[in-house]
């Protein structure tokens, strides 16, 4: 019995790790290697999603105490405005930037669409996936 005292000081069953997911983040912005893209821009679409404890959160009704979607949103545009020439870089640097401003998220999977790349023939997207 000692034993499973013991236990219920070291761990903390009282978290609720959740999922949030903001989806369609849309954009016009000015990444690409050709200088057509870098002058003209083309249209992004953000997704991202992560874990976070969602307990306190639950209880309180407090946006104070979760991660505000708007802050996010914010973090995501501020990085679509300076430009890169290819979307993995764009991906990991917003990426980057998001877990430095909220540490305490976790299992992160960006997805960054450029929709209609100039290539010689019909594309709808291309997309890359990164997860952090």
């Amino acid at each position: 019995m000692q034993w499973l005292n013991y236990m219920k000081f070291t761990i903390n069953f009282t978290k609720k790790m959740g999922t949030i997911t903001i989806k369609g983040m849309h954009f016009h912005a000015k990444h690409g290697y050709f200088r057509e893209e870098q002058i003209l821009g083309g249209k992004y679409t953000v997704d991202i999603s992560f874990d976070t404890d969602l307990s306190i959160a639950g209880k309180s009704d407090d946006l104070r105490e979760t991660i505000d979607y708007s802050v996010i949103y914010k973090l995501v545009k501020k990085e679509m405005q300076k430009p890169s020439k290819l979307i993995e870089h764009l991906g990991q640097r917003i990426l980057n930037t998001i877990k430095i401003q909220f540490p305490t998220i976790k299992n992160v999977e960006l997805v960054l669409y450029k929709h209609h790349p100039p290539i010689n023939g019909s594309v709808d997207y291309f997309s890359v996936t990164l997860h952090g």
